[in-house]
């Protein structure tokens, strides 16, 4: 009896028990990995891809998918940017005779451009009954154009103290980024698990006519999953802006695979109608645990990234196989 209810357990939280065997064997091999610093290290590379993932995992568990969550978190990032240069930024000014602003105005013009382009997204996958695939692959042309554009394909830099101020550290120990992190985990949770909102986004994955039949206004709520998904690339665009207080229109390029595959590796299937934030914010530290310890085994960047896609090609193979045991 006990031997059954341990492996219930060890397969409600596989993703949790990889986590900790990873950790366990990178520590064995290089004790410095379970340092405070490097811990700190490792929450802070999680978080941009994180609160990415936090985003893609209501997409992905409404049957969605959106290719264009790099390309967002770019186009957000450097849009609030402009707004926030400070005034001596002449040289390189986006904005030309733009006052330097308080931080407040910048922070919400970002999320506010996230939740714009994300509902655009929504409600063209939504109106035309597009393949959400076609509509984000073009949008990250789009947006990536765009980007382009309005830097002149220079990084937008010489930005406020907010921004420093967010991308420092909390008693020079925890980073203000991950703070933000933890607490878009427990708003994204609560969402997901205690609204209708989050039980909708689960109807609609598991069945979108059923879900429509059973009164479910499907259109609106896609616009609205792909709206908290743009709210969370933006909070990502903050992050990278005010962690060099600049930011490269070729941000967080490729970054979306990893947010899928944060998404995937805890369990949240392709076809839609599962997955959870916790799993997924798991799935995060398994990636960001990965490239550390690897980085800590002195292997090159080259041989991470092949790493990190196998991962991916796991999950995805894992998955398959879960759906077919279905």
């Amino acid at each position: 009896m006990e031997k059954n209810r341990f492996k219930e357990i060890a397969a409600s939280n596989g993703t949790l028990v990889i986590l900790i065997v990873m950790c366990v064997l990178v520590t064995i091999v290089r004790p410095a990995f379970i340092t405070p610093a490097n811990i700190m290290s490792i929450l802070s590379a999680a978080c941009v891809t994180g609160c990415m993932a936090l985003g893609m995992t209501f997409v992905i568990i409404s049957g969605g998918i959106d290719l264009a969550a790099g390309a967002e978190v770019a186009f957000a990032g450097c849009v609030g940017a402009a707004f926030g240069q400070t005034a001596e930024a002449a040289a390189g000014k986006v904005i030309d005779g733009l006052p330097q602003l308080p931080f407040i105005i910048p922070l919400v013009i970002t999320l506010a451009v996230g939740v714009l382009v994300g509902a655009f997204n929504g409600f063209l996958i939504s109106k035309f009954n597009t393949p959400p695939f076609i509509v984000t692959l073009g949008m990250t042309t789009v947006l990536r154009g765009a980007t382009l554009l309005m830097t002149g394909g220079e990084p937008v830099s010489n930005l406020t103290p907010g921004y420093v101020a967010l991308g420092s550290n909390i008693l020079d120990i925890v980073p203000v980024a991950v703070i933000v992190f933890i607490i878009l985990i427990i708003i994204c949770s609560v969402l997901i698990r205690k609204t209708k909102f989050g039980k909708d986004v689960y109807a609609i994955g598991s069945n979108e006519k059923a879900a429509s039949v059973s009164g479910v206004k499907v259109p609106q709520r896609k616009v609205m999953i792909y709206a908290l998904a743009g709210l969370m690339y933006a909070a990502a665009g903050l992050i990278v802006a005010a962690r060099a207080t600049s930011i490269h229109p070729g941000a967080a390029q490729g970054y979306e695979l990893i947010a899928i595959a944060s998404c995937i590796i805890g369990g949240a299937s392709p076809s839609g109608g599962t997955g959870t934030i916790r799993t997924t914010v798991i799935g995060a530290l398994i990636i960001s645990v990965l490239r550390n310890g690897l980085t800590l085994l002195g292997i090159e960047s080259n041989w991470q990234q092949i790493a990190v896609g196998l991962v991916i090609v796991f999950a995805c193979a894992l998955d398959v196989r879960r759906n077919s045991s279905r």
